[in-house]
């Protein structure tokens, strides 16, 4: 599984996230293309439902928590796709990132069962977009991979990775 956006998209989400000094989150609807998934649109989350955002955290309202439950009971893809910013940050997951992944994905092995959705935690920053699923068989987390117009974006820390080995 792969995912697909348009350089445009991209654009102006790694722009929101440089001219944005608190953390932002949303969502992302999608359709699926021969097992890859394509971003149709991108949504974010309503002021109303945001408790308190700093630079490096944002504290849901517990109204957020039945939308997302909402949203994974009628969803028609095979997919969930939420983000969030980390302004001047690192694209990975933080600890408590990663426990609200786990935790929204086992709501949505619980809500659909024979057929659960998929749930992926998109991360934004100044310079790039990573996105992520957790695997709860085999209990780890998984990068998906970005192609922006059928390129891929491979995450710096990778791609310095991948210098150093050749």
């Amino acid at each position: 599984m792969n995912i697909h956006m348009s350089l445009n998209q991209y654009n102006k989400l790694i722009n929101f996230c440089k001219k944005s000094k608190t953390e932002q989150s949303g969502f992302m609807t999608v359709t699926e293309i021969d097992n890859d998934i394509h971003i149709t649109k991108i949504e974010l989350v309503s002021e109303d439902l945001i408790k308190k955002r700093t630079n490096k955290e944002i504290v849901y309202r517990k109204e957020y928590l039945v939308q997302v439950l909402y949203e994974l009971a009628s969803c028609e893809s095979p997919v969930y796709i939420r983000f969030h910013t980390h302004p001047k940050g690192s694209s990975n997951l933080s600890e408590e990132d990663i426990e609200l992944l786990k935790y929204v994905q086992s709501l949505s092995q619980r809500l659909t069962p024979n057929d659960y959705v998929k749930v992926i935690e998109g991360i934004v920053n100044d310079r790039e977009i990573s996105f992520y699923y957790y695997d709860s068989d085999n209990e780890k987390l998984i990068r998906v991979p970005l192609f922006v117009d059928n390129i891929e974006k491979l995450p710096l820390r990778e791609q310095s990775m991948t210098k150093i080995i050749k």
